[in-house]
């Protein structure tokens, strides 16, 4: 494919998923490098959407200066809605890395809204469980519930396998501060299945520490103690803090 055509483009944003995904933070700082020098080559909307998509890798892994860059100048008054949701979530990403958790609120309610302008429904709901966790982050765990489960009801009815595991790792560490253990731990368990099919190690280290924290919820800090050190580990070898 040649670099900076529409083809490139899609494919260079699957590419920064994929990686992300693997936790290749080298692999997905080396394309991010690549997509920066093509960035001023051409107006195709696949070439903004693989600048945006390897933002959000590189904000996840760590690298918030290359992911800065890849966006100095991006024109958001010609980018699509599917580019202007991921937008969005960039600055939903930043305001959690500042402990904003307010807009970090907002900026995922205008990430859903602009992914469902976009007619990306599978994105909507990945986004309404953002906004369940943010919620759970502001203590709202009644609030965080109604949000995750209407979520988990339409991604299910769709067959969205990874949102549905990504909603149940919310709804788990949910659950338990509402006391209700064993739907927690079951919650969380599936969700960590998935993770672990789909090869996603970045959601499966955050499953495993959901699970630890739930277990010492529960009142059953052995077992918490015991899963918080392999989830470290893992969460370590994937990403750095964000």
């Amino acid at each position: 494919l040649a670099p900076g055509s529409p083809r490139w483009g899609q494919a260079a944003a699957e590419r920064a998923l994929a990686h992300q995904r693997l936790g290749n933070a080298t692999a997905l700082a080396e394309l991010g490098r690549e997509v920066v020098g093509l960035s001023q080559r051409t107006d195709d909307e696949s070439l903004d959407y693989a600048m945006v998509r390897t933002a959000i890798g590189l904000r996840l892994t760590g690298e918030r200066e290359l992911s800065a860059r890849l966006l100095l100048g991006f024109a958001v008054e010609r980018a699509s809605p599917r580019c202007r949701a991921y937008l969005h979530l960039c600055k939903a990403l930043d305001a959690l890395h500042t402990g904003d958790l307010a807009t970090y609120l907002e900026e995922e309610e205008r990430t859903r809204d602009w992914f469902e302008q976009a007619g990306d429904t599978g994105r909507a709901l990945n986004e309404s469980g953002s906004i369940g966790f943010a919620l759970l982050e502001l203590g709202e765990y009644e609030a965080a519930e109604r949000t995750l489960s209407l979520a988990l009801i339409t991604a299910r009815t769709l067959g969205l396998e990874h949102v549905v595991a990504a909603t149940l790792h919310n709804l788990g560490l949910v659950y338990a501060h509402l006391g209700r253990f064993d739907e927690a731990r079951a919650a969380e368990s599936r969700a960590l299945e998935t993770f672990r099919a789909q090869n996603d190690r970045r959601l499966e280290g955050a499953a495993l520490t959901y699970l630890a924290r739930i277990h010492q919820l529960a009142g059953d800090l052995e077992a918490g103690d015991e899963g918080a050190g392999p989830a470290a580990l893992l969460v370590r070898g994937v990403a750095r803090p964000l």
